[in-house]
């Protein structure tokens, strides 16, 4: 399914992940030891013709999206972590299929990142603490994947 996970104690560099997910179209990348920072990034290798390998469709992350949105406020994490999410306003959001870098990632509606942002290296923008746990996130991505690309 084109899918790389990547845990990374802390936002790298954009090219040491690139690197580690070289052959991968999409990479789920959990920070902070597992503590619930995600981004999802269907790779610019969508965007253009590779000569060196095929690559996987884009796929719409739109389902995803309201899914994990709504599995923000279901239980899923403690009252606490929901009170937080809903105070702050926080969303996961993505940007459309026919973007060069679409990033799927918990963020402030008003406050999306530029593409300068998003193209910038994960330790120059700002994360936001997701109530999902990394394998709730993995699970749904990985359904999501598996039907789509069926």
């Amino acid at each position: 399914i084109g899918l790389c996970v990547i845990e990374s104690p802390e936002p790298v560099h954009y090219y040491a992940l690139f690197g580690q997910t070289r052959g991968y179209d999409i990479v789920l990348t959990s920070y902070h030891s597992n503590s619930g920072y995600y981004e999802i990034e269907q790779k610019y290798t969508q965007f253009v013709n590779l000569h060196s390998r095929p690559t996987l469709p884009r796929i719409n992350l739109d389902r995803l999206v309201k899914e994990f949105n709504a599995m923000e406020g279901r239980g899923t994490a403690s009252s606490g972590q929901e009170a937080e999410l809903e105070k702050a306003g926080l969303q996961w959001m993505c940007e459309r299929i026919v973007d060069s870098g679409p990033l799927m990632r918990l963020d402030m509606p008003d406050g999306k990142l530029t593409k300068a942002q998003r193209y910038g290296h994960p330790y120059e923008r700002p994360l936001h603490r997701s109530s999902l746990a990394l394998e709730a996130v993995e699970d749904a991505l990985v359904a999501l994947l598996r039907h789509a690309l069926a």
